[in-house]
């Protein structure tokens, strides 16, 4: 999926009060991929309009899980950007946290984290991605090179999006929603990374490793064409639900 930007300016959002917002938006689960990453990233609706998302005034055609149909390009445009507000407001008052999940690949290996060195990391023991949280302001591909960049010590050149994984009550009560992007145009040197010990994987035997359940099922979604919609539902560190749509 391809990231399209714009500096034109957008409106400034509607000062309606949040309360009001959560009750009148579906559940962020139940939106559909593209609207949902536009409204997490906070990009500007009125240029994506315009400069490569027209699809977000047809969304009536990606089925039941995209809702009610839109008039057009502008009732979506209002409809999206006051959603903006509402997930922004999430964001500020830390029931969500957004983050990346980024793979580094190379012919026949992938890159994995082996997150034994910080104290009290919810990821202890287990092989991960590269990735982390948003800082203020970034989006996600800026997280994901920052990420990269403070983990490995590799400069990344090209990022594909993959997917977009919902984690409901993934650390107590707050949800994590993570873009997962593969990266295989990089160069640098690896460092010691002062998150975990860095590896390079077979891919053939990534799934033999200590990794999160829900990562078994979605990494050999990384090779697989489209886009990914997916929720995975932890209990205790126990995968207990998952689901996933698909965009191709």
């Amino acid at each position: 999926m391809q990231y399209v930007t714009s500096h034109v300016a957008a409106p400034t959002p509607s000062a309606e009060p949040m309360k009001a917002l959560r009750s009148e938006f579906a559940a962020p689960s139940e939106l559909a991929p593209p609207d949902l990453i536009l409204a997490v990233c906070g990009m500007k609706f009125h240029d994506c309009m315009h400069e490569g998302f027209p699809h977000l005034a047809r969304r009536a055609s990606y089925g039941p899980i995209a809702g009610p149909a839109l008039s057009g390009p502008t009732d979506c445009y209002r409809r999206d950007a006051r959603r903006a507000e509402h997930w922004a407001q999430l964001a500020e008052d830390g029931s969500m946290k957004l983050a990346t999940l980024c793979y580094l690949r190379r012919p026949g290996e992938t890159l994995m984290l082996h997150r034994i060195k910080k104290e009290n990391d919810i990821h202890a023991g287990k092989w991960n991605g590269l990735g982390g949280k948003f800082e203020p302001g970034e989006s996600p591909e800026q997280c994901a090179v920052r990420e990269i960049r403070e983990e490995s010590g590799l400069e990344v050149r090209s990022l594909e999006l993959r997917g977009f994984i919902t984690f409901p009550g993934f650390e107590g009560d707050i949800d994590w929603y993570a873009f997962v992007f593969v990266c295989r145009d990089f160069d640098g040197e690896l460092i010691d990374s002062p998150e975990g010990v860095l590896r390079w994987i077979p891919d053939a035997e990534i799934l033999d490793f200590p990794l999160w359940a829900g990562d078994r099922i979605f990494i050999p979604w990384l090779e697989q064409p489209g886009f990914f919609s997916a929720r995975f539902v932890y209990a205790s560190e126990r995968l207990v639900e998952h689901e996933v749509a698909w965009y191709r």
